[in-house]
Formats: structure tokens, sequence, C-alpha cells
């Protein structure tokens, strides 16, 4: 598992789940004191659409959900160090997880998840 290290006056390199009416708003705060430089994304809930989200918004790497970005982007040298989750509700949860898994830290939306259960599954996983 990869653990982050601190950057120091570098930014963070960052990622962005797929988008919802929300969206925008925190791709723009993410921009607001320049330390996150958007590096991954996997934008859309169809691949089709994530392609196009891709090109229209500019993360060097796109992925068709965020499992796929989990398990490869903690493989690459320059991969994600912080996430953002912007899923509905009810996916928040399996986002959180497959990173916090993975060694990456984790924005989400609230609410983190939508059962206690899950919630003290991810409480767990921290």
């Amino acid at each position: 598992m990869r653990r982050t290290r601190c950057r120091g006056p570098e930014r963070l390199r960052h990622f962005r789940s797929r988008p919802c009416p929300i969206g925008a708003v925190h791709r723009i705060a993410s921009r607001l004191d320049d330390e996150y430089v958007l590096v991954a994304g996997a934008l859309s809930s169809t691949s089709e659409k994530t392609m196009r989200s891709g090109l229209a918004i500019g993360p060097a790497h796109t992925y068709a959900d965020y499992g796929e970005m989990a398990r490869k982007e903690v493989q690459r040298e320059d991969g994600v160090e912080v996430v953002s989750t912007v899923t509905p509700n009810s996916e928040h949860m399996g986002a959180a997880l497959a990173f916090i898994e993975s060694g990456v830290h984790v924005i989400c939306d609230k609410p983190l998840t939508t059962t206690l259960q899950n919630a003290l599954k991810l409480k767990a996983a921290v």
C-alpha cells in the first residue's frame, strides 16, 4: 500500500470522481488555494461520457470507474495523492473504501455513508 508523503511546496496530485451538479463547484474550490492539480478522473457513469468529460476538463488520466482508477493510479509513480469523491450519496462508501484501502487520502461529500454499518466499516479501514 502506497502512503502519501509530505510534498513540500508542490501541489497535491488530485483525482475527481464523476461529476454531479456540485462537481464543478468542488473543482473550482480545489483551485482556490492552488494546492491541488487535477491529474486523474473517473468522470461519468459511462466510458463514452468519461472520455468526453476528460477531454473537456483535462486530467492526464481518465478511467471508466473509481475501482479501475484506485487499482491503476496507486501503481503509478505520479499517481494521485488525494481523491475528491463527488458521486451520488449511495456510491460514497465504495469509492472512499477503494481509495482508503489503496493508501490514498479521501475528501468526500456528505454523507460519507448512508448506513451506520458502512460508517463503521470505513472507520475500521482508516
